[in-house]
């Protein structure tokens, strides 16, 4: 079997198929983010670019559980046979920090004893954007054409805000 990253949870900044082809990963600048290496029990996961990409391998056994026991993970398999993967080491679960910005190009390679990489992780680290967002009740025009809330209530504005803040 192919070595191969993967991600672990939905919405995490993992995308399976690039433009210029193979896996890639969006982390944030001084934040971090979380993938799975399935199939490289005896590769050496690496970049060139140390410190500025800092990769270090999750052999927690809580930490792995409470991954494999998520929500909405992206992992579709059993999750006794998940465990036993991460036991056995077939499957790898990497944090990978973004120390510094780091331009398009950069990757993370699961490398053979041979020097031959079996896997690669193409890597972009970015600041945070902060985005406002205006929300606002729906409206509508009623038979009379004067305007109506589409919901016949008013809505508390800070509740919206709290809901959007929450997602």
């Amino acid at each position: 079997m192919a070595a191969a990253f993967q991600e672990i949870l939905p919405n995490s900044g993992f995308d399976s198929t690039t433009p210029t082809g193979g896996p890639g990963l969006v982390v944030p600048y001084k934040g971090s983010a979380v993938v799975m290496l399935d199939g490289g029990s005896k590769l050496k996961v690496d970049t060139g670019l140390k410190p500025m990409l800092a990769i270090d391998e999750i052999k927690d056994q809580r930490y792995q559980h409470a991954l494999v026991e998520a929500q909405y993970p992206s992992v579709s398999m059993d999750k006794a046979l998940n465990l036993a993967l991460l036991k056995t080491g077939a499957l790898r679960i990497f944090k990978i920090t973004g120390n510094a910005l780091v331009g398009i190009g950069a990757k993370i390679e699961a490398m053979n004893p041979f020097k031959k990489s079996e896997a690669t992780l193409k890597v972009i680290v970015l600041k945070q954007k902060r985005v406002k967002v205006a929300i606002r009740p729906v409206q509508v025009r009623d038979d009379k054409g004067v305007p109506v809330f589409l919901s016949g209530k008013l809505t508390d504005p800070q509740v919206l805000v709290d809901q959007m803040n929450a997602i």
